[in-house]
């Protein structure tokens, strides 16, 4: 398994496409996948390859000088808990120590909402570092409770080498 970054407008949004939709459980809403494809196409992006195929991404966006998102991440059902997701972040977050981020954050439905993908999906991230901060049903609404998730990094220490 290996992680490349993708610079590729449209080898982007395919990659997308393809494993969101392969994600009903995460990405059931048609309209909000064709945003995130939309979206990815100028956004940093990483994808995980077995060497058969594309089974994982992550995109980063920055949102002001000292703070990285991470806009999305998908990984085949199929791969999950093998580490791919962790391999995913890692290159997000040494990107967003490159340009000298303080924080990552990341947006997903809130644990009220009683979605158990959304629960493993908190658990996963919380693994990682990820504090919860900031809960509202009026971001998004109130059938999917918005979670704002965040993780401080040193990114004014971050590695020259």
């Amino acid at each position: 398994m290996k992680i490349l970054k993708i610079n590729e407008k449209s080898t982007k949004q395919k990659i997308a496409k393809d494993i969101l939709n392969s994600l009903p459980e995460w990405f059931g809403i048609e309209s909000a996948i064709l945003e995130y494809v939309d979206a990815v196409a100028d956004l940093d992006f990483f994808a995980a390859s077995d060497d058969k195929e594309f089974i994982g991404f992550i995109t980063v966006k920055f949102l002001f000088n000292n703070v990285a998102n991470l806009h999305v991440l998908g990984i085949k059902e199929k791969y999950h808990n093998k580490g791919i997701g962790t391999k995913l972040f890692n290159e997000a977050e040494k990107l967003a120590k490159e340009f000298k981020c303080e924080y990552i954050t990341v947006y997903t439905l809130s644990p009220s909402a009683r979605s158990e993908p959304y629960l493993k999906t908190i658990k996963f991230y919380k693994s990682l570092g990820f504090t919860s901060l900031y809960e509202s049903n009026r971001i998004w609404d109130k059938h999917n409770p918005f979670l704002l998730m965040v993780k401080y990094i040193d990114g004014n220490n971050a590695d020259q080498s």
